[in-house]
């Protein structure tokens, strides 16, 4: 039984090393092309400068109250507990830095006007309905 076991994780560790799913940087808007060390990461975001996303800067602005990252602002509600701040910064430094995220990166397409539940169409038939009904935001950019 052990040996099965230790047959089927050798199998997954080959499949995702063939793949490509470590050691790789998204595609975003924010992050670098491919990880490399980082020595000046800020804050929480230092767990990753040995191969790191990020930049100093954009660590840096993970940290900030009103950041650019996302035009969002951590105390929009009220003023947020430094615990729950911790974690949504814990939180976009993974996102930013990390270059593991691999078997969690999905290539999504979505045309101007369409939700991702409409191009997809599979999942949970609450969450297509949901969307259906009440689409997401998007952004519109004005020049």
């Amino acid at each position: 039984m052990l040996w099965c076991v230790i047959l089927m994780a050798c199998a997954l560790c080959a499949d995702c090393a063939g793949n490509n799913y470590l050691d790789v940087c998204m595609n975003g808007t924010h992050q670098k092309t491919e990880p490399g060390p980082e020595d000046n990461l800020h804050g929480q975001c230092t767990p990753w400068k040995e191969k790191s996303c990020c930049t100093p800067a954009i660590s840096q602005e993970a940290h900030s109250d009103q950041s650019y990252l996302y035009n969002f602002d951590w105390n929009h509600c009220g003023a947020m507990s430094p615990e729950c701040k911790k974690h949504f910064i814990q939180d976009t430094c993974f996102y930013e830095c990390s270059p593991n995220l691999g078997p969690w990166i999905q290539a999504l397409t979505v045309a101007f006007g369409e939700t991702p539940s409409m191009r997809t169409g599979v999942g949970n038939p609450f969450v297509f309905t949901l969307f259906k009904q009440k689409p997401l935001a998007l952004q519109r950019v004005s020049h």
